[in-house]
């Protein structure tokens, strides 16, 4: 269930918040508004599984910021040229995460990178 829409302010100080925050879990939606949801207590402690999942997307969420510009335009023009269901973002961790060794090729040929 949706709280709110978190305070517009936040943005306008040029604040991306997202995560926990205090009672609160904000995130961003796909149309960049930010939303507020009441903190879910996990009902049981995390499994080996699970935390070894969350260190591998933490370390792909950074690998994106760390990215030279360069790279996430590459990643854009895919996403405008074919119309994924995702953002370059998204794109991204996917690749990431479920690494396909024939995807560098295949956007290379749909972009027309050398």
């Amino acid at each position: 269930m949706q709280l709110a829409k978190a305070d517009p302010l936040l943005s306008l100080l040029g604040l991306r918040c997202s995560g926990d925050l205090g009672p609160l879990t904000l995130w961003t939606s796909r149309f960049h508004a930010v939303l507020a949801y009441p903190r879910a207590k996990p009902k049981k402690p995390p499994t080996p599984t699970q935390q070894a999942q969350r260190v591998a997307f933490k370390m792909a969420a950074a690998a994106w910021r760390e990215c030279p510009e360069a790279v996430k335009d590459r990643y854009r023009r895919y996403c405008k040229i074919t119309h994924p269901p995702y953002t370059p973002y998204n794109l991204f961790l996917s690749v990431m995460l479920k690494p396909d060794p024939d995807f560098d090729e295949r956007m290379k040929q749909i972009i027309g990178d050398a």
